[in-house]
């Protein structure tokens, strides 16, 4: 059982329902820092004391398989589940990194992304997640913030 899956009692003895249900979908080749940065904030606002649970705020950590997703450093992370139904979470975070990893391979990724947009579940992109979302036809008509590095590339391939 990961840490998703557990349930925390109140002092009254109910279970504790979470404030916000965040599902972390990375793709191969997803740059680790933005990763590690938004996830060590999630910890800090799940709970109380520093103890790392995941009572006031759940996250799971989404790819297309459960075998390890590496990272643009080379260092892999371990998902925790598939991509099931988009409406269990609140919000939806696209880990992206290398952008030659950004292909048709990933279409399972992109399914899910505009079956989450057909629920009204709001997608974000961290770093070039908004490559993802824009291959996933997801950002058409609209704009998103890129590093200045990848700007030329974004609007050639968009």
């Amino acid at each position: 059982m990961n840490e998703y899956e557990k349930e925390y009692l109140g002092p009254d003895g109910r279970i504790i329902q979470p404030d916000l249900r965040i599902g972390l979908i990375v793709v191969p080749g997803f740059t680790f820092l933005p990763f590690a940065g938004f996830l060590d904030t999630l910890r800090h606002a799940a709970d109380e004391s520093d103890r790392s649970r995941q009572v006031y705020l759940k996250w799971k950590l989404l790819s297309q398989t459960l075998e390890p997703v590496p990272s643009s450093s080379g260092v892999s992370v371990d998902p925790w589940g598939t991509l099931g139904q988009p409406d269990e979470f609140d919000y939806l975070v696209v880990f992206g990194g290398q952008t030659h990893h950004i292909h048709p391979g990933l279409e399972p990724t992109y399914e899910f992304l505009r079956q989450a947009a057909e629920c009204h579940v709001p997608l974000v992109g961290m770093c070039v997640g908004a490559f993802v979302l824009a291959e996933a036809g997801l950002l058409k008509g609209r704009r998103c913030a890129l590093h200045f590095r990848n700007r030329d590339e974004f609007q050639e391939r968009y």
